[in-house]
Parts: structure tokens; sequence; C-alpha cells
């Protein structure tokens, strides 16, 4: 006879961590994209990812690169802009209208070419893309969250290394992580915090990368997770992994790159300092 277990209760910085690094909650994306840029032309990945970095949805990044070419390609995005046929992700809920024609136009003055764009905005070191896309991409929408984002996607699942130090880390951190470390680590530094974590972290190998060990960029994921799961919105731990099913589901053949879903094993409570 199977009897039902009761989920298991996090609710501390150490043992939230702990979950999202084991379970790949971090990011379940990464290991879907890792495979779609490693099974595609140069062209297709161009017109994926920039795709996704202005409207944050996965299943609608995939369709717009198998349905485009390079040319077509700027005539969907700017139509997509305009309409809510595609629904924006998290922080692009913004990326409409007069905000995103813009961004869509800058972009295409930067080259025609999806490919080039996403080329060009790659650096081996942090400050070095961060300062490039400052200057040369002005005006595209890819401010300092979307920088970060960039460079998890290159690093992780491009595979073209990008080196990111704690002093640049602590220049270039978005707004949201540095937040949530003043909040639930109000006696401590945001360096001292973004330091403790990736300490700990440390020990775990990287979900999609094995033979490198979580560090500084998962570090900000786990901030931004603490503001997610005990601030105000309450994200139960496995929402994203399940949502991202969801978007994957007019491609039930990638739902085997996602992590499983693991809903139902956590529960959180109110959060304690440790």
């Amino acid at each position: 006879m199977e009897y039902a277990h009761s989920p298991i209760l996090v609710n501390n910085w150490k043992d939230f961590s702990n979950v999202l690094c084991l379970t790949n909650e971090l990011d379940p994306t990464y290991p879907v994209i890792a495979h779609l840029v490693n099974s595609h032309s140069e062209p297709w990945q161009g017109r994926f990812l920039l795709h996704y970095v202005w409207f944050y949805n996965l299943g609608a990044a995939i369709k717009a690169a198998d349905e485009t070419d390079d040319i077509s390609f700027w005539k969907l995005v700017t139509q997509q802009s305009l309409d809510n046929s595609v629904s924006r992700g998290g922080a692009r809920r913004h990326f409409r209208a007069d905000n995103a024609l813009k961004a869509i136009d800058n972009m295409h003055r930067v080259s025609r070419i999806p490919w080039a764009c996403i080329c060009g905005m790659y650096a081996p070191h942090y400050d070095q893309m961060y300062k490039i896309i400052e200057s040369r991409y002005s005006g595209t929408q890819i401010g300092a969250y979307y920088v970060w984002k960039l460079m998890d996607l290159f690093d992780i699942c491009v595979g073209w290394p990008v080196l990111i130090t704690m002093p640049m880390a602590l220049k270039y951190l978005p707004m949201v992580p540095v937040k949530a470390a003043m909040e639930y680590f109000p006696d401590q530094t945001v360096e001292d915090t973004l330091e403790m974590i990736t300490n700990h972290i440390s020990k775990f190998p990287h979900p999609v990368v094995h033979d490198k060990q979580c560090g500084i960029p998962e570090a900000e994921t786990l901030l931004c997770g603490l503001n997610a799961s005990f601030g105000k919105g309450k994200l139960p731990i496995g929402a994203d992994i399940d949502h991202q099913y969801h978007a994957l589901k007019d491609y039930p053949e990638l739902h085997k790159y996602l992590p499983r879903r693991i809903s139902h094993l956590y529960e959180l409570g109110p959060y304690e300092p440790l």
C-alpha cells in the first residue's frame, strides 16, 4: 500500500537555494534552449534568441524562428508588437506599441540579420559586454536585466563563456536582486549577501552545464527567486517548471528537455532568517 507524502517545507534561503539548484527551478528553459541552439542553424538561432529576449515567450520564439526567414522576421515582430497574438513573459510586459516599435527599428539599424545582432552583443568579459550593448544597442530594449539574461544565455546555452567577477556583478547587478538582498539580508551589505549565497551554492554542479559549479549568475537568480516566492507574489516552488510545460504545449517533443515537475513536492512557509 502506498501513502502520500507531505510536501517538504521550505522557509529559509539555504533550503530554497538547495532545492532550486538541485531541481533546476533556477531556470528550467535553459536545457531546452541549449538543445535548440545546438540543433539549428545560425540564422534560426538568431531569430529565436532575438525574439526570445524581446518577448520572453519560449514557444512563440520557436514558432517565429521556424516560420520566418531573416527578411520576414522583422515584419512578424513588428506586427506582434502591435497586437496580443503573443503573450509577453515576466519583465517584458511593456514590450508593445511604441516601446517595441522603436526597439525593433533601432535593432534593425544595427543589422538586418538577427544572428549578427545577437553575435554583436557578445563579449568574453561581462563589463565589456555591458558597455558594448549600452553604446551600440541603445534604444533596443536590452537594458540591465536583459544584458544579464543574455550573459546567462551565451554562457550556459550557446557555449560562449562570459567571465563575471564579483566587482563586475556588484556594478551591474539588476535592481530586483539588489532590492531582494537588502530586504532579506538587511544586516549585511549586498556584496556580503552575494558572496554568501555564491559560496553556499558553489558546491552544486550547474544543472545544465555539469562540468561547472553554480556561481554568481545563479546567486542572482536565487535572489530574484526569494523576491518572487517570499514576496507579494508567493510564487510556489515548481511553478516556473509547470509554466514552461504549458509554454511548450505545441512542442511536446521538447518536454523531455525540461526538468521534471516538482510543484507537489515542496511547500513554502513563512520566511525565517537564519
